[in-house]
């Protein structure tokens, strides 16, 4: 065979090789929009990840932010996954008089990476909204925990999931930044194949795992022993580095002051085991007062605790409340957002 007839051949073969990549990546691009259409809401949940082709929380915020550019006032909800569970968009919209209520908490986050989500809603919503918007931030002692002790590699969840898609990149500082502008990220959708592939295999390994009853399920003693061991291990000693959390935590409430917009700080509910089990939840009540004055002496913001009134029997794990709870969380809730000057006035 000729040169060039074997050129020939290579390149018909690595053409229909092309075609049949191109062919399969349609088919799963097709098949992802079977096994999970579009969102059709307006507002973002950071709690759809969890169920979803998205898998986590922060991967769905990092392909999903795009949604907060929609208008109008809004009321965003930060913090960790307590915030995520038990501040429900559509328990809180009614309430707040129809005012749309997006969800951007991701698990397991302090203070910086709060911070890193407030940052990117900033970035996506239109900056004549900024003075229209509300972030209503999920507190207790575990937003604390230093950066040190969640981060040892430097990397939030969304820091994480961004490089993962090249959707952020390290700056020459090590800081992690957007590496796409806002209005591209509805390229997040040709992701969807990739994104199927993971939620492919995550649903062959929890095929035959019986879902558990949030609402009915019961914690044995070796269970709570076990999560009160998990918190102790996470948050730590008490030390110099938490009270750089409460500088940053100050910090969070200046940035969004100066950004024009509202924040509400609610103190969220611990089941007493936490409480009595977990020696960094008493140091940090000692310990808060200051900061808290300090934050709420900061234009724009309103402070309030729903950490009472919540038994042990509304937890169906430490920090999360049952799903028949998280009513009684919109409604006290809300009644401490609804002092925020924005909503007052709609």
């Amino acid at each position: 065979m000729s040169t060039k007839a074997s050129e020939v051949s290579l390149a018909c073969f690595v053409s229909m090789v092309l075609l049949a990549l191109i062919v399969l990546y349609a088919v799963a691009l097709g098949a992802s929009y079977s096994v999970w259409p579009l969102e059709r809401q307006n507002y973002v949940d950071a709690e759809i990840g969890q169920r979803s082709i998205y898998l986590t929380d922060a991967r769905y915020l990092c392909l999903n932010l795009a949604g907060l550019r929609r208008r109008g006032p809004k009321v965003l909800v930060v913090g960790s996954s307590n915030a995520r569970l038990g501040l429900r968009p559509n328990e809180l919209r009614p309430l707040l008089g129809g005012v749309e209520v997006d969800n951007l908490a991701v698990g397991g986050s302090n203070i910086s990476a709060v911070r890193e989500v407030v940052e990117q809603a900033y970035r996506n919503m239109p900056r004549e909204d900024w003075p229209q918007a509300t972030f209503l931030f999920g507190i207790n002692f575990r937003s604390f925990v230093p950066d040190s002790r969640l981060w040892p590699q430097g990397l939030t969840p969304l820091d994480a999931q961004g490089l993962r898609f090249a959707f952020y990149s390290s700056g020459p500082d090590g800081v992690v930044h957007p590496s796409l502008p806002p209005n591209w990220l509805p390229v997040r959708d040709l992701m969807r194949p990739f994104l199927l592939l993971g939620w492919a295999i995550r649903e062959l390994h929890t095929y035959a795992v019986p879902e558990v009853d949030n609402d009915n399920s019961t914690l044995t003693q070796k269970q709570i022993a076990e999560q009160i061991d998990q918190e102790r291990q996470v948050a730590g000693p008490f030390g110099p580095r938490w009270y750089d959390s409460f500088r940053q935590f100050v910090e969070l409430a200046r940035y969004i002051a100066a950004h024009q917009s509202r924040l509400v700080v609610l103190e969220l509910p611990v089941p007493s085991w936490i409480r009595h089990g977990v020696p960094a939840f008493a140091d940090f009540e000692a310990r808060k007062g200051p900061v808290l004055e300090e934050v709420k002496a900061v234009p724009g913001v309103v402070y309030g605790s729903i950490a009472d009134g919540f038994g042990d029997d509304t937890f169906f794990e430490a920090f999360h409340p049952r799903p028949r709870i998280t009513k009684r969380w919109a409604e006290r809730a809300s009644a401490v957002v609804l002092q925020s000057i924005p909503l007052r006035e709609q």
